[in-house]
């Protein structure tokens, strides 16, 4: 048997080496708290693609960017994003969270009255 690994009575077999680690309780597990991510930088900015099917009337954050019909890209302050779609049969509104030289889209159909936001 290896040296301080003998068997006595009422001891353990285990090395003392082994024994030692064996015989401490577990350290605690403490739950971390995920980092929250940083504000967009001041000045950042981020490409939103826009698609109005079969056109509707656009707003960003306030700001009407006009009449889009089909595909358009606008660069927009990186950050959440406020839309508004108008439409002859209705308006819905989305939030887009937009990333510092990210891109994000949206898409709205003005007939089924949905918006679809994406990556």
């Amino acid at each position: 048997a290896a040296p301080g690994s003998e068997l006595k009575p009422g001891g353990s077999a285990l090395p003392k080496p082994v024994a030692a680690l064996v015989a401490k309780p577990p350290e605690p597990v403490r739950a971390v708290e995920s980092p929250k991510p940083a504000p967009p930088a001041k000045g950042a900015v981020g490409t939103l693609v826009i698609k109005a099917v079969p056109y509707a009337e656009v707003w960003l954050d306030g700001r009407k960017l006009g009449d889009i019909e089909g595909l358009r890209s606008v660069k927009a302050p990186a950050g959440a994003r406020a839309l508004v779609f108008k439409h002859a049969k209705g308006e819905k509104q989305a939030t887009v969270q937009l990333s510092a030289g990210g891109t994000a889209s949206v898409a709205f159909d003005g007939m089924a009255q949905t918006v679809t936001v994406g990556k």
